[in-house]
């Protein structure tokens, strides 16, 4: 009985390993195969991933991404998602990765497979010139986006102090942070008790994000950067074990960083190769 039972365990373990294999296979298989690459975003991280004038979505990871294809041999194909859905258009197959923005953290990494980072960045906040530091915004309110990496900080018992001192409203995107933050917030953008318009005075952002709309958005003249919470560094983020499509994106960046391309695109956006891969 223990003889049949050992190997009825070693059949199934065997059957649980084929099967982790054939999913691996199957996810950057079906992406060769369609030839597509289908990339979650949400365009309102400038300069990472953005709409232009015209409407087209643009940006730092666009032009990444698109080299990335190249190397694979594959096209591109966008898809806009909310972002507290990422992790379920992942897991139902709506998308191929996640690449916008992506901050690593460990609860992410709980949930789905991260590529290495490729971007260094900060969790920040950006406020209105002359407050300085985090104790100018006790009684305050601040804005986040919900189900981003923020929410996570703020539960982390160093910041403990300031979450509780703060009020905190969490937002679809951050393009409805940026207006609450110029007082012109709408009650459809931003939920309130009586209906009532609610502007912030801060917003929990990342650092390449508020800098960027600070020094290109004449709106922003007024506005600055202050308190590095965290060192937040950017990735992509694939569903759960789908380490083979996740290995052949990183490959790629790697190449990319060896043949100069990577530091040549970053260094196009911000002024500098703050680039992480290959270093």
């Amino acid at each position: 009985m223990k003889k049949l039972l050992a190997l009825v365990l070693a059949v199934v373990m065997m059957m649980g390993f084929a099967s982790v294999a054939f999913a691996e296979t199957d996810s950057l298989q079906a992406v060769q195969d369609a030839g597509v690459l289908k990339v979650g975003v949400e365009a309102t991280f400038a300069p990472l991933t953005f709409k232009d004038a015209d409407g087209n979505i643009v940006g730092y990871e666009i032009d990444l991404m698109n080299a990335v294809a190249e190397k694979l041999g594959v096209q591109i194909e966008l898809v806009e998602i909310a972002w507290a859905d990422i992790e379920t258009a992942l897991n139902d197959g709506t998308v191929d990765c996640v690449w916008s923005g992506l901050a690593i953290t460990e609860e992410r990494a709980a949930v789905m497979t991260l590529s290495d980072a490729y971007l260094a960045n900060t969790t920040s906040l950006m406020v209105a010139e002359g407050v300085a530091s985090l104790e100018d915004l006790a009684g305050k309110t601040i804005a986040i986006q919900a189900g981003s990496s923020m929410e996570e900080l703020l539960c982390e018992p160093e910041f403990s102090d300031f979450a509780a001192s703060v009020t905190v409203i969490g937002m679809d995107t951050y393009e409805d942070a940026f207006t609450a933050l110029l007082n012109e917030a709408s009650t459809e953008a931003i939920p309130s008790a009586d209906d009532a318009m609610v502007p912030v005075d801060a917003v929990l952002i990342s650092g390449l994000v508020a800098s960027y709309n600070i020094t290109s958005n004449e709106a922003f003249a007024g506005y600055t950067v202050i308190e590095n919470l965290s060192e937040d560094p950017i990735g992509i983020g694939f569903a759960k074990g789908n380490y083979k499509l996740c290995g052949a994106v990183e490959e790629a960046l790697y190449a990319l960083a060896q043949d100069g391309t990577l530091a040549a695109i970053t260094t196009e956006w911000f002024g500098s190769d703050i680039s992480l891969i290959g270093k």
